[in-house]
């Protein structure tokens, strides 16, 4: 969504470069100049939610990949599973919250 909402401001920016004398012409700088502005405040809030939205997919990934490290340590203290599957298990669990 991001790209997206990020080509009509490059697609204005060049109609508007093609045809300044016209814009200059009639005065028109001002209306231009707000559509513009409109176009990329829509693209920042669409990089904003991007951010946020994998800010919070990567909290709650560690926060899944530390609680099944802690889960499979407690099993293995309790002698409920063999010491090479929490090796396996707990190494996965770091490759999933790795960056």
């Amino acid at each position: 969504m991001e790209s997206t909402t990020r080509s009509p401001i490059f697609a204005s920016f060049g109609e508007t470069l093609e045809g300044i004398v016209t814009v200059r012409a009639f005065s028109a700088e001002r209306r231009f100049l707000d559509n513009l502005h409109r176009k990329i405040d829509e693209t920042t809030s669409m990089w904003y939610s991007f951010w946020m939205l994998n800010r919070w997919l990567l909290l709650n990934f560690d926060i899944i990949g530390g609680l099944s490290v802690f889960l499979v340590t407690l099993l293995v203290l309790g002698g409920w599973i063999e010491d090479w599957l929490a090796g396996l298990t707990i190494t996965s669990a770091m490759t999933f919250t790795s960056r």
